[in-house]
């Protein structure tokens, strides 16, 4: 009988946990500049998907509740392998499921938005193979702007807000404002080419 307890015990130690050990980040500030998270305390929104893994969920300090994320950068990752379909504040890659909740503890919510002095991108790319919950959250202004051609056709916009290649879950969100561009084509000599979709 002593000997089947342990035996069990080891088992079970064997035994993947699954999300046990997931984390929950707090974001405490709207600002978009790449910093440190300390504890589960993330200064930004960008500092807590930078640290997440998969399986791990970010959440917002009520200190920042009915706040705006202006998003001010960007990535346009063009490294072999990549799948990024044009510039995007983040990308969501490498089987990765990240959960990110906006209504917990909160009563006004939170907007994630691109600063509009910027140039075009969108918010979200999520990858094939990953996943993005999305929950009690705004999301305004993201523009994906299709590149233009001078003779040939312009690509596609795709996803003003989220271009998505896995699988994205949204709940009790709002999107405004977003929009999806194809780019323009320009007449040269005696040929033209045809705007991407969208435009």
């Amino acid at each position: 009988m002593i000997t089947r307890n342990i035996f069990l015990a080891v088992l079970l130690t064997a035994l993947p946990l699954g999300n046990a050990f997931a984390a929950t980040w707090i974001v405490t500030g709207t600002g978009d500049t790449a910093s440190a998270c300390t504890g589960n305390s993330c200064p930004t929104l960008r500092d807590a998907i930078n640290t997440a893994v998969s399986g791990d969920t970010i959440q917002f300090d009520p200190s920042i509740d009915g706040g705006t994320i202006a998003l001010s950068q960007y990535s346009n990752d063009t490294s072999v392998g990549s799948t990024e379909f044009g510039p995007s504040a983040f990308f969501v890659a490498h089987n990765t499921t990240l959960f990110i909740d906006g209504e917990t503890g909160l009563t006004r919510g939170i907007a994630i938005a691109r600063d509009t002095s910027k140039v075009p991108f969108r918010l979200f790319d999520v990858e094939n193979g990953s996943r993005l919950t999305l929950h009690g959250l705004t999301f305004k202004d993201g523009l994906a702007q299709g590149f233009g051609s001078d003779s040939g056709g312009g690509s596609l916009g795709a996803g003003g807000a989220i271009f998505n290649q896995g699988t994205v879950d949204i709940d009790s969100c709002t999107f405004t404002g977003n929009a999806a561009q194809g780019g323009g084509s320009i007449i040269v000599s005696s040929t033209s080419g045809g705007g991407g979709v969208g435009a």
